[in-house]
């Protein structure tokens, strides 16, 4: 017999698990990116905390990917955890993953890339209530929260009280600002106006320890203030 091709597939998974501690993570999303930090595949983690990414990723050498367990548009884990980069880096959500994670070279091989895994830790956070300059509260409202850096960590919405919850924060230093579509000024933290392309690092800081939540980072919505030109 000749002729026989036994060459490895040009594809391959990648696997691991996710945890915090000794407890599995389940439904966990974990994220797959390319070196431009493109999404490229996924996997969710079973009711052990184990995942293999979906489909196959183009593998062999000098290839590598990167792998979170957030994406600059979703968080995959929920629950107050820190989510993170591999290896062991915060990443709570645009953190620019091919910065500061660690590239994960893909060989060929049939079996899926093992033990990109995830040890997630609680975090902290903020919380607060949304209002109108009356006093009324303000609903679906968005409060968009940013690092040192800038980068963007959490959001979330206001209820039908105004109160909204950002959670799973690593300690340290954040900003915020406001995003509404009600026709009223968004604000940074501390009251100063906020404009489309304002810089939420001109608010006032708003320092998260531990696992606690910082409590009273409020916003105050009024209407914009008219400009009137002659003519």
């Amino acid at each position: 017999v000749s002729n026989i091709d036994l060459r490895l597939p040009a594809g391959r998974a990648i696997a691991g698990r996710v945890a915090s501690g000794a407890t599995a993570v389940v439904g966990a999303t974990v994220y797959i990116f390319d070196a431009s930090g493109t999404v490229v595949g996924s996997g969710v983690t079973d009711a052990l905390g184990d995942y293999v990414t979906s489909g196959s990723l183009p593998a062999g050498p000098g290839i590598s990917y990167f792998a979170a367990t957030a994406s600059p548009a979703a968080r995959g884990v929920g629950n107050g955890l820190v989510n993170e980069a591999w290896n062991n880096v915060p990443c709570m959500l645009d953190c620019g993953v091919t910065a500061v994670g660690a590239a994960i070279p893909l060989e060929q091989a049939v079996a899926p890339l093992p033990n990109i895994s995830f040890d997630l830790q609680p975090g902290g956070g903020l919380r607060g209530t949304i209002s109108s300059s009356l006093g009324s509260p303000l609903a679906l409202v968005t409060v968009q929260v940013v690092d040192a850096a800038g980068r963007v960590v959490g959001k979330a919405q206001s209820d039908s009280l105004g109160h909204y919850v950002v959670d799973g924060l690593a300690p340290g230093t954040y900003f915020a600002r406001s995003i509404n579509v009600l026709g009223l000024q968004d604000q940074l933290y501390g009251g100063a106006a906020c404009g489309t392309a304002c810089n939420p690092l001109n608010g006032t800081p708003i320092i998260v320890t531990g696992t606690g939540t910082t409590p009273a980072i409020d916003f105050s919505l009024s209407q914009p203030v008219a400009v009137f030109a002659n003519g």
